[in-house]
């Protein structure tokens, strides 16, 4: 069930399409549906899983709305409860619909990290308290936390109301906004209930702020869309894996859950993803729609891994400056902004969290605001939340079409892994994954370094390698280049 919650006397945001002051919101009737077999509403909470599960997972229920008996301030102040007055609201709004509930109805699931089973295990099953607005959790934007509060358990209806972690409910804030507004923040915290405590990691994170930006997932905040390693975590997908050189047509994910895992070492992999852009729940992997093969990687095998995006447009070295905080003319308040430099394999791309020298609480943070150099008509643009990614992190034919470890972005150098994008056909793209003998698939330039293989490099006949001067390549385990195309050299000492 879902119970929609005013504070007494809020008077925020009174021009509110969604939520009106003093009246339940639009969408009291539509936020979860009612029966399993009925067209869910756009952006709703049942719509986003059963979307997202293939239908594996239908929520179903009902709204209530009430309004508190004391403003928000009660709680906080007179009650000295300050960031858990929540707790005693829900615990209030509970008690006070206990005359037209009945909880009995709500316990039909048994919830386990990464499982649900149609069972009954004497407990409400979940309980969506969403606020049109609050201090905490933070209304603005919305943001939530995955439980009715803090105290002792409720009995209704003979049913335990369980408060705590894990529990019977989850509490948001911020329903002014609408379902699309509040989804990224719901998501996540109901994510809590199936993946359980803590939180995903961002590769290259900084000591402060969030480390769970810069992916896209149930979890993670930025996107809607779930991932496909959270989606194969709760049984709802199945992800190809790749052993042997072998090809795959990538569907659009988001909709039909197809995805290709490529294992490297110690609990590391590469997932491919292709995002078209079909689902409304697609639309914001990227920074401008971008359209196109996601690939990232995982690293571990728990509930909550390490993500890191591999973005098309390659790796830099940033040179960082500051600007300040738009609210505040405070030097000490200013965010580190950066901005891009040469190309650079071992650098940072626009998503990582890029190191900088301020002190104080940003120290180690990523980029906040970056001074992307190829705006719009070719000018520099402000990019706000580079961690969304700047419309290039998809790969493309025509484009990226080729992650290898002499491309920026790359595989490790000694992965002796190579994705190549051979065709795009309405939106079905055919990926080439070679895993063992890496196999050139175009003419192909070497940049200057050490590159080193453990598997045979081969030049196949009306292709071209070029080596640079400096190029030094170092075969192992017997491994050697063969060149049946041609072979360009420029190194003096061969």
């Amino acid at each position: 069930m879902a119970v929609f919650i005013q504070f007494l006397n809020d008077s925020t945001h009174p021009e509110s399409s969604e939520w009106p002051i003093d009246r339940p919101p639009f969408f009291l009737n539509t936020y979860l549906d009612s029966a399993e077999n009925i067209d869910s509403a756009p952006w709703s909470f049942t719509d986003y899983f059963r979307k997202m599960s293939f239908d594996s997972l239908k929520i179903t229920g009902k709204s209530y709305f009430i309004i508190t008996r004391h403003p928000e301030k009660y709680y906080r102040d007179t009650l000295h409860l300050g960031n858990n007055a929540y707790s005693e609201s829900n615990r209030e709004a509970l008690q006070r619909l206990d005359s037209v509930i009945d909880f009995s109805l709500y316990d039909d699931w048994t919830f386990k990290p990464n499982s649900h089973s149609d069972s009954s295990d004497g407990k409400v099953d979940l309980i969506i308290f969403l606020y049109r607005n609050s201090t905490f959790p933070p209304g603005e934007p919305a943001q939530g936390i995955a439980v009715a509060g803090y105290g002792k358990d409720l009995i209704l209806d003979k049913k335990i109301i369980k408060f705590g972690f894990p529990g019977s409910g989850m509490t948001n804030s911020g329903g002014w906004q609408g379902m699309r507004g509040i989804l990224r923040s719901t998501k996540h915290e109901f994510g809590h209930l199936l993946f359980g405590d803590g939180h995903p990691a961002y590769y290259n994170a900084g000591i402060k702020g969030i480390t769970y930006l810069g992916m896209w997932g149930i979890m993670p905040i930025p996107g809607f869309c779930a991932n496909a390693y959270e989606r194969e975590k709760l049984g709802w997908i199945k992800i190809q894996e790749v052993k042997e050189n072998n090809s795959f047509i990538l569907t659009d994910f988001a909709s039909t859950g197809t995805a290709v895992r490529i294992t490297i070492k110690n609990n590391q992999a590469y997932i491919l993803e292709n995002h078209q852009q079909i689902s409304i729940y697609d639309s914001e992997i990227d920074r401008d729609s971008a359209k196109g093969l996601f690939i990232y990687k995982v690293i571990g095998s728990g509930n909550h891994p390490v993500y890191d995006v591999e973005c098309a447009d390659g790796k830099f070295d940033w040179s960082n400056y500051w600007v300040h905080h738009l609210w505040s003319d405070n030097p000490l308040d200013s965010l580190p902004a950066y901005t891009r430099l040469n190309k650079d394999k071992n650098g940072y791309d626009i998503r990582d969290w890029i190191p900088n020298n301020k002190p104080g609480y940003y120290k180690g943070l990523f980029q906040i605001y970056v001074m992307d150099d190829d705006g719009p008509g070719g000018k520099p643009f402000y990019a706000y939340d580079g961690w969304r990614g700047n419309g290039r992190t998809a790969f493309n034919i025509g484009g990226a079409d080729v992650f290898a470890p002499w491309t920026n972005p790359g595989t490790d150098y000694n992965s002796n892994l190579s994705v190549v994008l051979r065709e795009n056909k309405n939106g079905a793209i055919k990926v080439e994954c070679y895993v063992n003998d890496i196999i050139l698939t175009k003419d192909t330039v070497f940049p200057p370094g050490e590159l080193e293989f453990s598997h045979n490099l081969i030049i196949p006949k009306r292709i071209s390698l070029t080596l640079d001067e400096k190029t030094l390549l170092i075969f192992k385990n017997g491994s050697k280049l063969i060149a049946d195309g041609k072979l360009i050299d420029h190194r003096k000492s061969k």
